[in-house]
């Protein structure tokens, strides 16, 4: 080989590796027939054809391995949501036996008011009065 073909050699080398101007290094490193990168050489050796598979497949194992990582992050953020809402259900079921016991002594209150005022016999005329308004109020829509 003529030194004009190692210079054009080195220039086709210097376009394909996109080390424009390097100049003697990438001249020398390609005089010699031997690239200095193995991603400089024009046509790639069968160990860069190998060092290109294991890097594709590390990438497609990165890939695989950040699914999985996303799909367990999902999978805790389920179990997050899920023990939140469990222990949303757990102090709402506390809060309903708690106003189901307000209730129960209201009634119990009501009913003993009640029963003082039947026994008293205050109830009746004061029924009666509320009674005689609901009559009115319904003859005056009818009427």
């Amino acid at each position: 080989m003529e030194k004009g073909d190692e210079t054009l050699a080195a220039k086709k080398t210097c376009l394909i590796c996109g080390a424009a101007g390097a100049g003697d290094d990438v001249t020398a490193a390609t005089a010699g027939g031997h690239p200095a990168k193995p991603y400089a050489a024009v046509n790639p050796t069968n160990s860069d054809t190998a060092n290109a598979d294991q890097i594709e497949g590390l990438r497609t194992t990165i890939r695989d391995l950040e699914e999985k990582l996303a799909a367990a992050n999902a999978m805790i953020e389920d179990l997050k949501r899920s023990s939140s809402a469990d222990a949303t259900v757990v102090e709402l079921r506390e809060e309903l036996v708690d106003l189901r016991e307000i209730f129960q002594a209201e009634r119990e209150e009501q009913l003993e008011r009640n029963t003082g005022l039947l026994a008293s016999g205050k109830v009746w005329p004061r029924l009666l009065s509320e009674v005689d308004a609901v009559k009115e109020r319904f003859a005056a829509r009818r009427g």
